[in-house]
């Protein structure tokens, strides 16, 4: 794990990253500055944390690693507890607002293919 990660990465761990794996003997190895470390595929995990709110990394980067945003809000983690207590105290009203926001899900998609639709007819002719 490297905590506090700004947004530049160190060269050093670039093997890691791109996955550059080399095979001796039946052992499989990474190659780390000048040393060759055994790499276990099934149980080793990379996490960089970062106290950026909104990192800035190049394209390479981006394109060798998954960012994931954890940032908890005090809005979003009262809304978290109330959706807890709302469901435990009234299962019914909860499952209600699930189904509203599925409803309103399929609704957008609906809306957003009709407007599809319109700009081909409005094209053609």
């Amino acid at each position: 794990m490297f905590e506090s990660v700004d947004n530049e990465l160190d060269p050093i761990i670039d093997p890691v990253l791109e996955k550059n794996i080399i095979t001796k003997a039946g052992q499989k190895l990474i190659k780390i500055g000048d040393n060759e470390i055994e790499y276990n595929e099934k149980g080793f995990r990379l996490f960089l944390t970062s106290k950026l709110a909104n990192p800035n990394y190049t394209p390479e980067i981006m394109s060798k690693t998954m960012v994931i945003n954890y940032t908890v809000t005090m809005t979003g983690l009262r809304d978290q507890l109330l959706n807890v207590v709302v469901e435990f105290e009234k299962p019914e009203k909860e499952k209600q607002r699930k189904d509203l926001i599925i409803q309103q899900s399929e609704n957008r998609k609906t809306l957003k293919e009709l407007e599809v639709l319109r700009s081909l007819l409005i094209d053609s002719c």
